[in-house]
């Protein structure tokens, strides 16, 4: 199922495992006439780069700006499925947890753990969960350090491609292009934030060294490529 709409600035809503649950989600959103369609995506260098596994290759796209509407969509959907057996001995300090940490859950879950709450007498105003809401995606937003093995392996990969110029202009082409690499995945990648906000993964300090090891990596790949090219003709 495809649903068209004038925006371009889509993204990714939701990953889910299966085709059939991305095109169910889809149906949803639909039918509350949100412009919505499905995307298979392999996983980004950048996340096997952090040493992250992604299993869900589904993407639900939708318009950056419907983001907050398709969440209310989910959230007001009856909920008569049994949750998992993890939830059933859930107190209610864990499923506080869960009101405080709306976008680490399900809205399935979300929406269960606010009625047990709400059963046992707690009352909930807008502008709290408004709040918690808030909290959670200030701390999504935190751009992180890069990982400190991974980033001074690319610092290796770029300063021996510019080493290994005068020798082996194959080798400094190749350790250019993985320093080139790394350096453009520092430098440039972003994520999705629920409410459909676009940041920076990476903080300044890791972002700096992207463009270093860009740069570094750039010419041991240009020149090593030129150096293949003569050492050819």
């Amino acid at each position: 199922m495809n649903t068209t709409s004038n925006h371009t600035d889509w993204a990714s809503f939701r990953q889910l495992p299966t085709h059939e649950a991305a095109e169910a989600l889809v149906a949803l959103l639909a039918a509350n006439h949100l412009p919505v369609r499905v995307q298979e995506q392999k996983p980004h260098l950048d996340k096997v780069y952090v040493g992250e596994i992604f299993e869900s290759p589904f993407h639900v796209l939708l318009p950056t700006m419907h983001f907050e509407a398709a969440e209310h969509v989910l959230a007001s959907q009856p909920n008569d499925q049994a949750l998992p057996n993890e939830f059933t001995d859930y107190n209610a300090a864990e499923w506080q947890q869960i009101i405080e940490t709306p976008y680490s859950w399900s809205a399935e879950v979300y929406a269960y753990a606010l009625r047990q709450m709400q059963l046992q007498g707690y009352v909930y105003t807008d502008e709290m969960l408004n709040n918690y809401k808030q909290q959670a995606l200030r701390q999504m937003a935190t751009p992180k350090k890069a990982n400190t093995v991974k980033l001074t392996l690319s610092w290796l990969f770029a300063a021996l491609g510019v080493l290994y110029l005068m020798w082996s202009p194959a080798l400094s082409f190749a350790l250019g292009i993985i320093g080139s690499l790394a350096g453009a995945l520092l430098l440039y990648s972003t994520k999705t934030l629920p409410n459909g906000t676009t940041v920076q993964v990476y903080d300044a300090g890791s972002v700096q060294s992207g463009r270093w090891l860009l740069l570094l990596g750039g010419v041991a790949t240009l020149v090593g490529l030129t150096l293949l090219l003569i050492y050819i003709s």
